[in-house]
Parts: C-alpha cells; structure tokens; sequence
C-alpha cells in the first residue's frame, strides 16, 4: 500500500477532490439542478404571460366579430342610396377581423410552443428531485396541470375546424357584392348572410369555451 508521502501531488489532489465531493457533493451536479429548477421557474411565467397574452387577444378578435356581423345585418337589410354605405362598412370590420384573426392566431401559436417547453422543463425538473414523497407529488401536480392545457388545445381545435369555412363565406360575400353591388345580389345572398350569423354564434360559443378554459389554466397552473 502506498503512503500519503509517496503519493504524487496529482493522485493526492484526486482524493482530496473526492473526499469534499464526498462531504458537499459535486457542484457540477447541483448547479445542473439548479439550472433544470430555474429554467422551469421561468417557463412557468412565460407561460402565463403567453396565456393572458392570447387571451386578451381572443377577446379582440370577438369583438370585431360581432361588430363584422352586425355590419353583415345591416347590409342584408339594406336597399337604394345606403347599399354602398353599409357595404364598405361591412368590408372595413371584415378587415379588421382578419387582422383580429391574424392575432390571436399567433398568440396561440406561441402559447401551445411556450407551453410544450413548460412541461418539459417541468418534467425534467421533477426527475432531479431525490425524496420519492415530493417526486410523486410533483408528477401527479404536473400531470394535473398539463391536462388542463390538453384540454385548451382541444377547444382551440374546434374553433379552428369552423374559422376557416367562416371566414371563406364572409369573404366570398365581399367579393359577390364589391363586384356588383345593387339590391338584387344582396337578395340573394341573404340566406348566406344568415347562414354567416349562425356561424359567428356557434364560434362565440366555442371562444367562450375556450376563454374559460383559459381562466381555469390560469387559477391551476405555477405562478
């Protein structure tokens, strides 16, 4: 067996090292959790300024939704000198309801992105933990919580399966009318103009269902 004084100076620094590695346990370990907690920490916040974010623009987007429809009944009661009136007002609220649209399609957009590397974070933040007591609790919190974002991608889902058809007619509308605008024509795309109404209620139903879902993500999810 070798003695300490016929150690070279690098294999006694070895066990020195492993000693205090042993005591403190090693610093390359720790900081990578406290890199894994951090990045989690932060997500959480990002998250919620991402969900307030496309909330807030969901909320704009209904309100041009109901001021384009409104001007679409106008225009479907419409007749003699005030057809062209009503018809550009209904074609400058359909504009703003695109560029509504464009919005809040991007702010969810980022949301679902911000929300996938959340929970992945999260997972892997849950994995560093040692006591098996906190790591189960933290699994069924995340599991929890995550679900209640599946969920809001799924209403999101079935407003986009009707936005497109929706938005398709009303600008099928504009074009009908805006190349030949007279009473004739806004007769015969009456019945379109209700069947447009009818959708713009079925879409209000669903953005409220997901607005809510919003609100519950938000009471549930980290700070």
């Amino acid at each position: 067996m070798l003695s300490f004084r016929k150690m070279s100076g690098a294999a006694f620094g070895m066990i020195h090292i492993v000693v205090i590695a042993a005591i403190c346990g090693w610093p390359t370990n720790a900081a990578a959790q406290d890199d894994i907690s951090e990045k989690a920490f932060k997500g959480s916040a990002k998250l919620r300024k991402r969900e307030e974010r496309a909330a807030k623009d969901i909320d704009n987007y209904v309100m041009h939704l109901d001021m384009t429809t409104r001007a679409l009944k106008r225009l479907g009661r419409a007749d003699g000198d005030d057809l062209r009136n009503r018809y550009e007002s209904f074609a400058e609220e359909l504009e703003n309801l695109e560029e509504a649209q464009k919005r809040a399609v991007s702010s969810i957009d980022k949301m679902k992105a911000t929300g996938v590397e959340y929970f992945s974070s999260w997972e892997k933040a849950n994995g560093s933990i040692s006591d098996p007591e906190l790591r189960n609790e933290a699994a069924e919190r995340h599991s929890r919580v995550m679900m209640k974002h599946i969920d809001l991608a799924q209403a999101i889902g079935n407003i986009g399966i009707k936005l497109r058809p929706f938005m398709s007619r009303l600008q099928d509308l504009r074009a009908f009318l805006g190349a030949d605008l007279s009473e004739r024509n806004v007769r015969l795309a009456r019945e379109r103009i209700q069947t447009c109404q009818a959708d713009a209620e079925s879409l209000r139903s669903n953005i409220g269902e997901v607005l809510a879902t919003i609100k519950r993500f938000l009471n549930e999810a980290p700070r």
